[in-house]
């Protein structure tokens, strides 16, 4: 079995299906030859419990019962011909019907799980551009700001598009949901790999730069914006947006580092726009 998980070239699920097939027939070879010698030893009845646990670890339950009854009545049938002792058959029984309890109850545990996964996912993710949105950021910025205490070296970018409002008003929702998801894709391809994107709300959107001096900030809000002019969107439609840039080492709480971003922000919007503002000093916000 092991040359044959170590040939790639075969799926997993077909060789363990093989294996336990394999198992089976040496199992049905012995019933048969204690048959012949006039008993079927105890030992075949813990080589049939090996068999039936493979069987619902490995295949899906109706297969796996089916599989289950199946030998059940082998060994039933050679017991009783060769007046075997039918408490081996009892025992088998309910081993049996416990393992099958096991897999049922412990298929639903998987399923409420996955399901459960799911909804969170859901839950923290936004259904337009499938980025995180401010539910799923909130505790990544405040572990970031936490975690980063002694360094200070972390950084949030707040990008809003400009005159977003427009293109709803000539183009319609349709395409302004296109340009968000262009918007948020251009800066997906536009951060590293430890960077975060998320939607904060609306046209904004916010950025977690961990590792990221406030100069390197700068330099890549100023980039963002450079892809954002040269990015091909709906309708033929030329996008500008504008930045507001916080580094953790100016404030002193996680909610002064996104009111300081928002202040820059609006700044940003206030000297005209397509422009990353990181001048005004944040530190008083924390006080």
């Amino acid at each position: 079995m092991i040359p044959l998980l170590l040939w790639r070239k075969l799926p997993l699920q077909q060789v363990v299906i093989g294996a336990l097939t394999a198992a089976s027939l040496v199992v049905m070879v012995e019933l048969y030859r204690a048959f012949q010698a006039g008993g079927v030893g105890i030992h075949l009845y813990f080589a049939g419990i090996f068999l039936i646990l493979t069987a619902f670890s490995i295949l899906p339950i109706w297969q796996a019962c089916l599989y289950s009854a199946v030998l059940y009545l082998i060994l039933v049938t050679l017991t009783l011909l060769s007046h075997g002792d039918v408490t081996y058959l009892a025992e088998l029984a309910l081993t049996v019907l416990l393992i099958a309890h096991l897999s049922v109850f412990g298929e639903r545990v998987s399923a409420e799980r996955a399901e459960a996964r799911t909804f969170q996912l859901l839950a923290s993710t936004d259904f337009l551009t499938a980025l995180a949105n401010r539910r799923a950021m909130y505790p990544q910025l405040e572990a970031a700001f936490s975690s980063d205490a002694e360094h200070r070296q972390t950084a949030i970018l707040l990008l809003d598009i400009d005159h977003f409002k427009q293109v709803n008003d000539r183009h319609g929702h349709l395409v302004g949901d296109e340009v968000l998801q262009q918007f948020a894709l251009v800066l997906q391809q536009g951060v590293g790999n430890q960077d975060v994107v998320s939607r904060w709300g609306g046209e904004e959107f916010l950025i977690l730069l961990p590792n990221c001096s406030k100069r390197e900030a700068i330099d890549r809000a100023d980039y963002l914006l450079q892809q954002i002019r040269l990015a091909a969107m709906p309708a033929g439609l030329q996008i500008t947006a504008s930045c507001g840039m916080a580094h953790a080492a100016e404030v002193e709480s996680a909610e002064a580092w996104l009111l300081c971003a928002d202040r820059r922000l609006y700044s940003a919007k206030e000297s005209g726009r397509d422009q990353v503002s990181s001048l005004d000093h944040c530190a008083g916000e924390a006080a």
